[in-house]
């Protein structure tokens, strides 16, 4: 039978509470673990990051994905970031795939948040404007309050000690 995983290790597997990084990926058990793409940054609750990771080591305690949900909601399922070797010359075809596939997330991120849509900027020439002269306010005469007749506080303790 077919199983749901994201489902079922909900309730089986290990529980760890992260956060997304980078907005690229998650660490959980020390390893890295990549989106499958920008757009799941969409269902995140707003200006919150942080999220769930749900997972079930193999045999020799290896974690091959992780399944993420934030409030009890899924959000997605995560595989393992590989890294790679950033020296050209002593690179494998394992870092190459590693990098390349690191790379296309980039190039869907860039795509996603329309990196190219932006405005450029440009410098404005500086403006003068006319000063205008300031205005002398006067302030309005004020109410004079007359004391009252009875003085309450002296009045208190009076009460209070008699």
């Amino acid at each position: 039978p077919q199983l749901n995983k994201q489902f079922i290790y909900r309730y089986i597997g290990y529980e760890t509470e992260t956060s997304i990084q980078r907005n690229q990926y998650v660490k959980v058990q020390y390893g890295k673990y990549m989106l499958p793409h920008p757009a799941v940054l969409e269902r995140l609750a707003s200006n919150n990051r942080e999220v769930t990771a749900y997972y079930v080591p193999d045999e020799d305690g290896a974690i091959n994905e992780v399944y993420l949900y934030q409030k009890g909601e899924f959000i997605c399922t995560c595989e393992r970031l590989d890294e790679y070797n950033e020296a050209k010359g002593e690179r494998t075809d394992f870092d190459e795939a590693a990098k390349l596939k690191q790379d296309k997330y980039v190039a869907m991120f860039d795509k996603f948040v329309g990196v190219d849509e932006f405005a450029k900027l440009e410098i404005v020439k500086k403006q003068t404007s006319e000063v205008m002269p300031a205005r002398v306010i006067k302030p309005a005469a004020a109410e004079v309050c007359q004391e009252p007749a009875t003085d309450y506080a002296q009045k208190a303790l009076d009460d209070f000690f008699n």
